[in-house]
Formats: C-alpha cells, sequence, structure tokens
C-alpha cells in the first residue's frame, strides 16, 4: 500500500504513515468497523449475561419464598397444636386438682380422726386407695408423718411386738430380718441429715416429729436389746449398709443371717430352761403330792 501523502510504502494495516505520520483513511475505516462490531458483539454478549444473571435472581427469590412460605407454615401448625395439647392438657389438670379437692373434702375430716385414734394404718390405706393428683394430698398436715409410717415403721411394728410379748417362738426368720432392716432404716432416717426420709420427717409439726423419735426409740431397743447390736454396731452398719442413702441389700444379707442365727440360738437355750424349770417345777408338785399320802 502506498501513502497518500509521502508515496512510501506501507502496511495495509497502518492507519497512519510510520514515515510522515499522514492518516491513512482506508485502514483507519476498516479498523473502524472491526471495533465497532466487536463492540455490539460485546454488547449482545452482555445482554445475555444480564438475562441469565435476571433470571437466577428471580428463581432464587422465588425459592426463598416457597421455602419460607413452607417454614412459616409447619411452624405455625407445630404452634397450633402445641397451644391446642397444653390447652388439653390445662384443661386435664384443672378436671383432676377439682376431682382431687372433691376427694379431699370429702376424706380429710375421715383422716383426721383416724390420725387422732391412733389408727394411723387406716389412715394410710385410705391415702394408698386415692390415684388421682397428689399435690393437694400431701398439703395434708399429716401426710408425710403417715408416708413414714408406711415406709418404715409399720412393717416394724409387728416384728417389735412380737419380740416383746410371750410370741418370741412365733417369730419368723423373715419376719425378725425385716425388723432388722426397718430398725436401721428408722435410725437412717433420723440420723442421715439432708436425705429424702430426714427431708420428710423434718417437714412434719413437732408432735409429729416426737411420735417418730418414739418410733426410733423402739428400733434401737429392738437393735440393741433383741438382735444384739450395740451402740457403736448401729453406726457402724449404717455407714456400711447405706453408703448412697439407701439399704445394700446384698452386704446386710449377711448381718440379717448373723444376728438371726444368734437370735435363734439365745431364745433356744431360754426355751430350754423354762422347759427345764417347768419339769423341775411339776416333779415337785408330785413329791408334795406323794408325801402327803
Amino acid at each position: 500500500m502506498i501513502c497518500s501523502n509521502c508515496g512510501a510504502d506501507i502496511s495495509s494495516k497502518d492507519i497512519k504513515c510510520p514515515y510522515c505520520g499522514a492518516m491513512q483513511y482506508e485502514a483507519s475505516e476498516k479498523k473502524y468497523m472491526n471495533d465497532l462490531y466487536k463492540i455490539n458483539s460485546d454488547m449482545d454478549n452482555l445482554d445475555k449475561n444480564v438475562r441469565r444473571y435476571a433470571l437466577l435472581s428471580i428463581a432464587k427469590s422465588i425459592g426463598y419464598v416457597l421455602i419460607g412460605t413452607a417454614a412459616a407454615l409447619v411452624i405455625g401448625v407445630a404452634i397450633g397444636r402445641f397451644d391446642y395439647k397444653q390447652y388439653n392438657d390445662s384443661r386435664k389438670e384443672r378436671n383432676e386438682i377439682h376431682k382431687a379437692m372433691d376427694w379431699y373434702d370429702d376424706n380429710s375430716a375421715k383422716l383426721d380422726e383416724l390420725y387422732t385414734l391412733q389408727r394411723y394404718s387406716e389412715a394410710r390405706d385410705i391415702i394408698r386407695n386415692y390415684d388421682g393428683n397428689t399435690s393437694l394430698m400431701a398439703s395434708w398436715e399429716h401426710y408425710n408423718f403417715i408416708q413414714l409410717y408406711d415406709w418404715y415403721y409399720d412393717a416394724f411394728s409387728k416384728v417389735y411386738e412380737n419380740v416383746k410379748g410371750q410370741d418370741k417362738a412365733e417369730v419368723m426368720e423373715y419376719q425378725f430380718k425385716n425388723g432388722y432392716r426397718h430398725a436401721l432404716d428408722l435410725v437412717n432416717m433420723k440420723e442421715n441429715k439432708g436425705s429424702y426420709a430426714n427431708r420428710n420427717y423434718m417437714t412434719c409439726s413437732k408432735e409429729d416429729r416426737q411420735i417418730i423419735d418414739m418410733w426410733v426409740e423402739n428400733a434401737r431397743d429392738y437393735l440393741v436389746n433383741y438382735a444384739g447390736l450395740s451402740e457403736d454396731d448401729i453406726r457402724q452398719q449404717i455407714d456400711e449398709l447405706y453408703p448412697d442413702g439407701y439399704y445394700d441389700y446384698k452386704l446386710g444379707q449377711s448381718y440379717e443371717d448373723k444376728y438371726y442365727e444368734e437370735w435363734s440360738r439365745r431364745w433356744n437355750v431360754i426355751i430350754v430352761v423354762r422347759r427345764f424349770s417347768l419339769i423341775k417345777s411339776s416333779v415337785l408338785i408330785v413329791v408334795l403330792l406323794m408325801s402327803r399320802l
């Protein structure tokens, strides 16, 4: 290509002469058209990307809205079910409370009467047969007292009365062992501060605690004078047999066997002595009668 100004031989792609600097219009026009075409092509691609981005954003937004709506619906249903259940539970609880109030009105006077008459087992039976809301029942003044009677003293008292009376031979092995265990339970209840039973004891009235204290003294009397323990033995065995506040039945079995064997041996000796005395008395009577003949 020849420069239109100086006549120099130049490339067809030069938009100006490298020798004289004159503008080459044909090459310039060609470059302009190529640049314009490239710009238009880039704009078309940009429009496609913008549309693609816009569609993707719209799709995401619609997805978020749908997810949010579904979540709100699920939460709304859950809240509705919870409110409905809570309402039903509350209504059921109110019915239980009303039922308990009616029962208490019908039985509280009878319970007070039985307590005054020291017929604790009958009061215990009335409480046992009640299967409603216990919160109102627990408000009865002597409720914890009767509970302690039921847990500890009722079973123990039967054995204690037998060994104190003339029916020692009728004390069965299981009764003696139950007496030992319940006697230790009573002493532990009084001395193990902070235990569940001791907290029940401490919530009793002063008069009730005085009665329970007599039960504990009976338990000590049983352990010392009938089972053959010393006060040191009692303290030692409470420490050993109630490591977590509850009686260790496996370890306690060895003590129960030991003291029952000693009890049986002592009582058998007493029986032999009594029979010998009876025979001796009978012989003396016969001798006296014979001497008068």
